[in-house]
């Protein structure tokens, strides 16, 4: 990778800025009492989610916490009036974002795309230099920008290199794309549009219901969400949180605006055996459509008949991720018969929802990349006989 001299001072004075601001936090708020003993099994803490009374070093800490953050000024290094398309991705999930990328690029979409990865054992030169590249894209290995004192480098994993990602990316406004995630659209006209350009910060709902214990908003002295800015007023029984809802819960915490979708995550899936559905995805509707609905007061989650569903914007392809080495071929991708077939073929009004026909779209770009790059992933070294069998799918 390349950098300019005025971008590696601009990176050193944020990453030196931050570990200055990490020395003082932990000093400031290091505990004021000796480490615990342990002289037994700890056993399991039991905790009632519903009456909960907060140790009063819960209610102090995250005010220091949040009076740091206010205090340290730290130079976002980032060039002004640039705008891209962020994601991170690595080993396993490399293909899987290639594929997603190239159905961006079908789009319409020209914005550049920055690629972070979390170590160099994690990046590949080939992908990186030559495909990504050319698809206006670029790799930055989180290793080399964030160093912790005396040359250490974090050992980040899962959904902390979003965080990382988020925090040290280079661009003005930018749109987070987890690798196996796709755009129906080109979504360059939602850094332009409302609510991104009011709010700052535009969430989707996930699709799991909120569950945090009511507690947190005594220690973190935030009202809790009100029904509106929830996906639904019927939400799916499985319960859950995803990691996106921190976001919000953050923006609350320092006071920023943020806005969230309020048409709820619908799932795509594959009929089953027993009658019932085999999630492979979830469709998240057009945030400026959802806007211009809700702004009029007119909230679909209160009375779906209030208004016609805004249109499905982007898929999250969470299984299978069409990496032709990992699930791809599963029952998913059968018919009753245990033939090759769709992912999604369930439900026919979600599936209008797309517009057209998706699912063959990424299938081809799948064949194209698999066929294509078959030997030059590091994870597909060691596979045989992808690109046929993809084909024949």
């Amino acid at each position: 990778m390349k950098y300019s001299n005025r971008k590696n001072i601009r990176v050193r004075y944020l990453v030196a800025a931050v570990i200055l601001s990490t020395s003082i936090f932990w000093k400031e708020h290091r505990p004021q009492c000796s480490p615990p003993t342990l002289h037994d099994s700890a056993g399991l803490h039991r905790c009632n989610p519903i009456i909960g009374t907060p140790q009063k070093n819960y209610l102090v800490d995250p005010d220091g916490f949040v009076q740091v953050f206010r205090s340290t000024q730290i130079q976002r290094a980032y060039k002004s009036g640039t705008k891209a398309i962020v994601s991170s991705a690595g080993e396993k999930y490399l293909p899987t974002f290639i594929t997603f990328l190239c159905f961006l690029r079908r789009t319409g979409a020209r914005l550049p795309v920055a690629l972070f990865m979390k170590n160099w054992i994690e990046y590949e030169p080939y992908i990186c230099e030559a495909v990504l590249s050319s698809q206006n894209g670029k790799c930055m290995v989180l290793s080399e920008v964030f160093t912790g004192r005396n040359g250490a480098k974090p050992d980040l994993e899962h959904f902390q290199l979003k965080a990382f990602s988020i925090l040290f990316f280079s661009f003005q406004d930018a749109i987070w794309m987890d690798s196996d995630c796709f755009f129906r659209y080109d979504p360059t006209n939602l850094l332009t549009s409302k609510p991104f350009t009011s709010a700052g910060l535009v969430t989707w709902p996930d699709f799991w219901s909120y569950t945090v214990s009511p507690t947190y908003y005594n220690i973190s002295r935030q009202a809790i969400i009100p029904t509106t800015t929830r996906q639904s007023t019927r939400p799916p029984c499985t319960p859950g949180e995803g990691v996106k809802d921190t976001f919000v819960l953050a923006a609350c915490a320092l006071g920023e605006k943020f806005h969230t979708v309020s048409e709820k995550v619908v799932d795509l899936g594959h009929p089953a055996p027993d009658g019932s559905v085999l999630g492979a995805a979830m469709l998240h509707a057009d945030p400026i459509e959802d806007y211009a609905l809700t702004r009029r007061g007119r909230w679909r989650m209160r009375d779906e008949s209030v208004a016609k569903v805004p249109r499905g914007y982007w898929v999250h392809a969470y299984s299978p991720k069409f990496n032709a080495s990992e699930d791809l071929f599963s029952e998913k991708t059968q018919d009753k018969n245990s033939h090759p077939g769709r992912a999604y073929t369930s439900n026919e009004e979600t599936l209008k929802r797309l517009g057209f026909d998706a699912e063959r779209a990424i299938w081809e770009e799948t064949k194209t990349v698999t066929c294509t790059l078959e030997h030059a992933f590091e994870s597909w070294k060691t596979k045989t006989g992808l690109c046929e069998t993809v084909t024949k799918h």
